[in-house]
């Protein structure tokens, strides 16, 4: 008679041990799975709405993890493992508040990978950092970053030509 009480339980209990996002996560993930498992198991229990809103809770919690991992490469000039780490937390939170951010990041970061690559490489570097820059400009016009995301764009494609260029006449 006490399964659901018990099942609740469980799960709460793994959310009390999830620490902060800087930390290991995989409590964050266990209580995540496991109000799942409740959610499923009763659909009709009155700590569903409570379940679903921890379970926000948490994910929100992966997110900044996944932001600040893509963050902490960027500062460290990692900006290739950047653009990967980003382009994964767009792919797992695509509902996430921060995504105009995160997109700016990956176009700058990976202007700035072009910028610091071996001459054999900056030529496609750049053009994926034209794409890159295009595509922010396509989903966000007017946003807060689009006059710098232009002038990277207009850099990159400078440099692609000059690159090329250069190679052409070798």
């Amino acid at each position: 008679p006490l399964r659901e009480d018990a099942a609740y339980m469980s799960a709460y209990s793994n959310y009390q041990l999830a620490p902060s996002f800087r930390l290991d996560q995989s409590a964050s993930e266990s209580a995540i799975e496991e109000f799942q498992i409740f959610v499923n198991l009763f659909p009709t229990s009155s700590k569903v709405a409570q379940c679903n809103q921890l379970i926000d809770e948490l994910r929100r919690k992966l997110e900044q993890k996944a932001f600040a991992e893509g963050q902490l490469y960027y500062d460290l000039r990692q900006y290739q493992s950047a653009v990967i780490s980003f382009d994964n937390l767009l792919r797992d939170y695509p509902e996430s508040p921060d995504v105009e951010r995160v997109r700016y990041l990956i176009a700058k970061a990976s202007f700035l990978l072009a910028e610091n690559s071996v001459v054999e490489k900056k030529a496609e570097r750049y053009g994926e950092s034209v794409t890159r820059c295009t595509d922010f400009l396509e989903k966000y016009p007017s946003g807060k970053y689009a006059k710098e995301i232009k002038v990277i764009r207009k850099e990159a494609e400078i440099g692609q030509k000059v690159v090329r260029k250069k190679l052409k006449n070798t």
